[in-house]
């Protein structure tokens, strides 16, 4: 649903009661409609927030949804809303390529600090410029001075070089051309909110925009060239400590000539932002940058329906109040075809109950950034290609532990919960992983059998069907006493990682440091913990090895008890693959033996297909 807003009329909309000061015409709307309204704007829908409570809502709380801005005419017609990070959404890998770089090679604390002399020496260059100036009771024009200023800070981070000069005329053009540019992009235009009228720039939009960005663009390829022909003529490579931003540009491979040139301007518009922040168009800049407010709030196009009104899908009929709960229908499409758009799950009442809805790396939207912080912690001190190997001993010792199991089993004729044996095996893998001990026993009269029957139990709470998640209003009468477990069980379960969390501090207190080939993935954890920048905390690690526990255990021990229970309801296949099991051909030496690298299954290492038993039909 749209927010509250004036009446419209046809064609134009609200465009007339913008007015020469839009923020004043706003601030007089509001006190009618509220601080967040809704206006047409030739054919585009926009949301107009007045109020700073409202403002912090969407700028802060709800960022990452709203963070996405619709490029003007003046952007698409150099296309540079298909290169530049100032355009392009954030959740694009190209988005986060660019920053990365900007953050890396300008804003990192290394950089800014190395740059500060490099400030400070600008800085003042102006303050001497205006002594001089005062002396001579000159007037100075505040606007081209920290101009200048900005510029040779900026043009020196980016090139090693002064584009600017107090005392001169030949940086104007520079100047205007940067100026210029802003003004186009910031103006409004007739094609932003009629886009049909695009093809006629009326205003010059176009014409402009493509003039200043060539010149601008002439520059920036006058300092590639020179930097490219510097480098092919250096036998050696610049010293890191002396290479500024273009350098840096032109040895990521990942970037062409058109990306430099398009990142490069939008520094640029750096200096005309921060110029304008001392400037006398004081007015012009507010009525600029809330120009650019109504851009990131306007919907990409108008549509002719909203979406409480478009026409959903063919379904079968529903009953009341429970609709199709009862019935299944074919998720393909969603999971594979749409899984980008589709990709975030809605929690569970026992999971927002503790509070894991907002720090698991499993319920955390993919957009999130916090979602991609935990979920590359997680590839680099678990998934990947190093870690693998290094716990590859161990994953053997743990499969060959369970195959000694049954076989003991097998002898004294007992049966075997394939279930309760293979989440002990995983269980253990995991642990040893994460804490370097066993946590489960095939022993069903162990101690440490009631850490495995407590994840058991959360598990449960978890996915068991809860009717407050169907009827949220039934939620604070915990009817199935869903609530309540889950609490139990993951107190249980955070007191054990608080354990080893405490063990893992005292060995380091006493100086027994590890080598980082012996670190698990705790110590890991407790190593980051410890940076000048830390994301975690304590609660952050505890919610992230409950994510561990809980991905890993119950998915592979069930996969394979439902594999065992397919045999058994397939005899013919039950046959197949116990004679290939008592068909273990001869001359097969153990150096020849692998171990699978996901579920830990014993391969023939020249022939894969050959699956080699531990005792005939152990495991039937």
């Amino acid at each position: 649903m749209l927010p509250p807003g004036p009446p419209r009329l046809p064609i134009i909309g609200n465009i007339h009661q913008i007015g020469k000061l839009p923020h004043r015409s706003f601030a007089d709307l509001s006190r009618t409609y509220g601080p967040i309204m809704h206006l047409k704007l030739g054919r585009l829908n926009t949301v107009i927030i007045t109020s700073p409570e409202a403002a912090r809502e969407v700028l802060r709380t709800h960022d990452q949804t709203l963070s996405g801005r619709m490029s003007p005419n003046a952007v698409r017609i150099i296309n540079h809303h298909k290169v530049s990070v100032a355009w392009i959404h954030p959740s694009s890998a190209r988005w986060r390529l660019l920053r990365k770089l900007s953050v890396t090679h300008l804003f990192s604390p290394l950089r800014i600090e190395a740059t500060k002399a490099l400030r400070m020496k600008k800085v003042q260059e102006l303050v001497r410029f205006m002594d001089e100036s005062s002396k001579r009771e000159e007037a100075v024009d505040i606007s081209r001075a920290s101009f200048i200023t900005i510029l040779n800070i900026i043009s020196n981070i980016l090139f090693s070089v002064d584009l600017g000069s107090y005392g001169s005329e030949k940086s104007n053009r520079f100047h205007d051309s940067v100026i210029g540019g802003m003004k186009v992009v910031g103006s409004p235009d007739l094609s932003n909110f009629f886009p049909f009228l695009e093809f006629l720039d009326l205003q010059g939009t176009s014409k402009k925009s493509k003039l200043f960005t060539e010149t601008l663009f002439k520059v920036f390829q006058g300092f590639i060239d020179t930097k490219t022909a510097e480098k092919s003529l250096l036998k050696n490579p610049k010293d890191a400590s002396n290479s500024d931003f273009l350098d840096a540009l032109l040895d990521e491979a990942e970037l062409d000539n058109n990306d430099i040139e398009h990142l490069l301007l939008t520094l640029r518009s750096l200096e005309k932002h921060q110029m304008e922040i001392t400037s006398e168009n004081a007015m012009f800049l507010l009525f600029c940058l809330i120009t650019s407010c109504l851009l990131v709030f306007i919907t990409a196009r108008f549509r002719r329906s909203s979406c409480l009104t478009a026409k959903l899908p063919p379904g079968p009929p529903r009953l009341p109040f429970i609709g199709n709960i009862h019935q299944v229908e074919a998720t393909r499409e969603v999971l594979r075809t749409h899984d980008q758009i589709l990709s975030g799950r809605k929690s569970t009442d026992s999971i927002r109950s503790i509070g894991h809805h907002e720090v698991s790396v499993i319920w955390l939207p993919a957009s999130s950034a916090r979602w991609r912080m935990l979920r590359k912690l997680s590839i680099t001190q678990l998934f990947s290609p190093q870690r693998m190997e290094a716990t590859k001993a161990l994953r053997m010792k743990k499969v060959q532990e369970l195959v000694s199991f049954m076989h003991e089993r097998s002898e004294r004729e007992e049966a075997v919960d394939i279930s309760r044996a293979s989440f002990t095996t995983v269980l253990n893998i995991i642990s040893n992983i994460l804490f370097s001990v066993d946590l489960g026993s095939y022993d069903v009269t162990s101690k440490s059998n009631r850490f495995q029957d407590t994840v058991i139990a959360t598990m449960e709470a978890a996915g068991k069907p809860d009717a407050a998640n169907y009827f949220p209003f039934l939620g604070f009468l915990d009817l199935q006493g869903n609530r309540k477990n889950i609490k139990a069980c993951t107190e249980r379960l955070y007191r054990v990682f608080r354990g080893f969390v405490d063990a893992k501090l005292t060995e380091k207190s006493l100086n027994n440091s590890k080598d980082v080939s012996d670190r698990d993935f705790l110590d890991a954890l407790l190593v980051l913990r410890e940076g000048d920048e830390t994301e975690l905390d304590n609660n952050d690690i505890e919610h992230l090895l409950l994510d561990m526990f809980a991905a890993g255990t119950d998915t592979s021990s069930s996969t394979l008890e439902w594999a065992m229970a397919e045999l058994l309801n397939n005899p013919k296949s039950l046959a197949r693959a116990q004679a290939e099991i008592d068909c273990l051909p001869n001359g097969i030496a153990s150096e020849d033996l692998d171990m699978d690298e996901t579920f830990g299954i014993t391969l023939h290492r020249t022939n894969p297909l050959q699956a080699v038993p531990v005792k005939k039909r152990a495991y039937t």
